[in-house]
């Protein structure tokens, strides 16, 4: 146990050794630099000193504001895309239940055969919006806030493009001839539905607009 205890005490010795000279060197340099300057030289020289670290820090400052800046601008532009996406994904859906629905309102001199093709597109369109709107690739960098508004967003317009699907599958049976009063009532619920569905998603959308990135 002796000779551990002693190698123990010659490694403390070091390093008292090597701490007292790091603490004499230190002492030495500042006896010598007020030995050797004058209280204007040494005033002169902090003030240059702190003006020297203010210009960095405001340098500094200046260069973190430029690389937000670009960061900012590069969210918007991905945000931009992002919407640009959204919106060309639902207009084709929004373009055909417009066609369908101006030859409703006078549905009973409508070319049958033009509203059934209008129908079908409409719900081929709006079917594959439906699917679709899920695999657009979301901007990088968002906030938390943001990525719950587009969450937010996707559901009420995927539930907004599935009503708007099926009321072109609901009208074919008027367009083929049903006439019957319950099934005008039935057309006319869903339509009632998914305008309603169309307008969740439009206000869904707004939050977004012109946001993007760590704000």
């Amino acid at each position: 146990m002796e000779e551990p205890t002693k190698r123990k005490r010659g490694c403390l010795f070091w390093i008292g050794i090597c701490f007292g000279g790091f603490f004499c060197l230190v002492a030495t340099i500042l006896v010598l630099y007020y030995a050797t300057t004058t209280p204007e030289e040494r005033a002169q020289y902090e003030a240059e000193a702190a003006a020297e670290r203010e210009a960095k820090a405001e340098a500094d400052a200046q260069q973190k504001s430029a690389e937000e800046a670009i960061a900012a601008e590069k969210a918007e532009a991905a945000m931009e895309n992002f919407r640009s996406s959204v919106s060309a994904l639902i207009l084709p859906c929004d373009v055909a239940q417009l066609a369908v629905a101006n030859a409703l309102q006078d549905f009973a001199n409508a070319d049958k055969f033009m509203l059934a093709e209008d129908a079908q597109s409409m719900r081929r369109v709006c079917g594959n919006a439906w699917l679709g709107i899920d695999k657009i690739e979301l901007p990088d960098g968002l906030t938390t806030e943001i990525e719950h508004q587009i969450d937010i967003m996707n559901d009420d317009c995927k539930v907004a493009l599935f009503s708007r699907k099926e009321l072109a599958e609901e009208l074919m049976p008027l367009i083929d001839g049903d006439l019957r009063p319950s099934t005008f009532a039935k057309v006319r619920e869903e339509m009632r539905l998914a305008n309603a569905l169309s307008s969740d998603c439009v206000k869904a959308m707004e939050p977004l607009m012109g946001q993007a990135g760590d704000q």
